[in-house]
């Protein structure tokens, strides 16, 4: 596990991606919705291991599986980049050029779009 890691960055999106709002998880962990959002807005690396759990706990995972949820994503964008890259090497270079200019444009789009 990373020892950089944010986590309240990870539990605000672990909290989006399981669809629930800061009341939901609140009320579900048993923690008040100022709490969570303090969490979330700041790396606050002085969390309590007993409210990581309530969280992980709320949000349908291990404590474990919450924490490694970053290192796994990080892992799945390796393999999709060593991906690309190997279809980028199989394209001439005008090809590889013009698809990873609109990659870019995508990811721009997306980024733009949250």
């Amino acid at each position: 596990m990373s020892a950089n890691i944010n986590i309240g960055k990870l539990i605000k999106q672990v909290r989006k991606e399981s669809g629930l709002t800061q009341e939901e998880l609140a009320e579900k962990s048993d923690l008040s919705v100022n709490f969570i959002s303090r969490i979330e807005r700041t790396d606050n690396q002085n969390i309590s291991w007993k409210n990581i759990e309530a969280i992980a706990e709320a949000l349908g995972l291990s404590t474990i599986e919450l924490l490694q949820v970053n290192e796994n994503r990080q892992q799945h964008r390796g393999l999709y980049l060593t991906k690309l890259m190997r279809i980028l090497e199989d394209m001439n270079e005008l090809e590889a050029e013009e698809l990873s200019k609109n990659i870019i444009d995508i990811i721009e789009l997306l980024q733009r779009k949250k």
